[in-house]
């Protein structure tokens, strides 16, 4: 016990002495100087590795170190670590003058325009106009091809418009237009609308708040037809055989209407290269069904006789029976979740990795995770990601994008790809590939889904 006593107080004395040693190397005139001189030179990586020493000795928040890194991995296009840097000097100095051109070019870069609205009451660049009616318009039109006529296929289009009242409120809304043919359960249509809002709470945090509402019309014609054969041969050879097959039959027929909306409130946190946002979902449905279901039984009875030609056929059928389908009136469902990102800092921060996360309480209990990552240039943005969920109606991206179907998605593959031809003109094509399980005859499908969205940016 004596030994560990004095081996753990050399220990802590060694400790101490490599921490006087590594605060001795710096102090905060060295740092000033030095990282200036390496500031002035444009020796970015020179810059950030001194700064990083820096730091670890112990001068985490030294105002102009931190300053001259975030520049420095401004002009590396490292704009995520750019804006971590910029945003620790600008929370406790707003009026560090120097920093404002980078932190807003950053911010713009990064998507937290609230942060640039702010900068931009500083600079009043004449390039940006912020609380603007109109900042961006989008159509887009594709189609969702099956391979299976249980799904048939699905066209749509849609337009969509954002917009900054103030530099703390960002509004984006959407309407969809969704119709499906040659669907052996009878054809559909749908209306979605969508409408999200954002609003800054702080330099770091943002409280969203969405509601997607969808009206879902179909026009169901669907029979079915299950047989049955039992086969008698002759108790004598060469005399009748007979077989005999019964014919069960369904049928479902009449109008289908299918209401409902999905709220979502959450918030959202960026620190640099990281983002996270936590959020919860409700959905409420209201059915409306005037679907009637008819069912009779087909017997037909055939007689064979082996040495000859001779067949006879006899056919009855039973009375049928028609009573209306029943459904749960209102569906209620509750879903929390949270989604976060990390970009990494190799090539010039090109990769960010991140995954959702979604835990659904009514029908399905375990939770559904999705992953994505997204490659991303000055002009060229690639996002793919991977999902699966069972019987649930959900939305993804801040509920967006509305899932309001009980098939199963057994796996679902995503990629957008968007180019940015000018500042005010860009483009996004999606491919989306899915096998599914269909929620009532359990038969697995698959679909592909191909769209084209413009957007014009003012």
């Amino acid at each position: 016990m004596r030994g560990i006593s004095l081996s753990l107080i050399l220990f802590i004395t060694y400790m101490l002495g490599l921490s006087v040693i590594a605060n001795a190397q710096y102090d905060s005139l060295r740092i000033e100087n030095e990282s200036l001189r390496l500031f002035e030179s444009k020796s970015w990586n020179e810059l950030i590795r001194f700064g990083k020493d820096a730091r670890r000795s112990g001068f985490k928040n030294h105002k102009n170190l931190l300053a001259r890194m975030g520049v420095a991995y401004y002009h590396k296009k490292m704009f995520y670590r750019s804006e971590k840097y910029l945003e620790k000097v600008y929370i406790k100095h707003p009026i560090h003058f120097d920093i404002h051109p980078f932190f807003y070019e950053a911010s713009l870069y990064t998507g937290n325009f609230f942060q640039a609205a702010e900068l931009h009451t500083w600079l009043r660049p004449t390039d940006k106009r912020f609380t603007k009616r109109v900042t961006r318009i989008g159509i887009e039109m594709g189609a969702r091809i099956s391979n299976n006529e249980l799904a048939g296929h699905t066209f749509f289009v849609g337009i969509s418009a954002s917009h900054l009242p103030s530099r703390k409120v960002a509004l984006m809304q959407q309407y969809m237009y969704i119709i499906q043919q040659k669907n052996i359960w009878g054809n559909f249509d749908q209306h979605q609308y969508y409408l999200g809002a954002a609003f800054r709470i702080n330099s770091r945090w943002n409280w969203d708040a969405a509601a997607h509402f969808y009206l879902y019309n179909a026009d169901i014609n669907y029979s079915t037809l299950l047989p049955s054969v039992v086969s008698t041969p002759p108790p004598i050879p060469g005399e009748w055989a007979i077989d005999s097959v019964t014919r069960k039959n369904t049928w479902y027929h009449g109008k289908y209407l299918q209401p409902g909306m999905i709220l979502q409130t959450g918030a959202s946190r960026s620190s640099g290269p990281f983002r996270f946002s936590p959020f919860v979902q409700i959905s409420i449905e209201t059915r409306f069904s005037e679907v009637m279901q008819t069912t009779w039984n087909d017997l037909i009875v055939i007689k064979k006789r082996p040495d000859t030609a001779s067949v006879y056929n006899y056919f009855y059928a039973s009375d049928s029976l028609t009573e209306k389908v029943k459904h749960p009136r209102i569906v209620f469902q509750f879903m929390a979740g949270a989604s976060a990102s990390y970009t990494f800092p190799f090539l010039n921060e090109l990769f960010t990795l991140g995954a959702s996360v979604y835990l659904p309480v009514a029908r399905m209990p375990k939770p559904i995770i999705s992953p994505f990552l997204r490659l991303q240039t000055k002009r060229f943005v690639f996002t793919g990601s991977y999902f699966y969920k069972s019987s649930s109606v959900m939305a993804e991206h801040y509920a967006s994008n509305l899932i309001n179907t009980y098939d199963v998605i057994n796996h679902r593959v995503n990629t957008h790809f968007s180019y940015q031809f000018t500042p005010a003109f860009s483009s996004k094509i999606l491919y989306q590939w899915e096998d599914k399980t269909d929620d009532f005859s359990l038969v697995r499908y698959h679909t592909h889904t191909v769209s084209l969205m413009f957007n014009l940016t003012f």
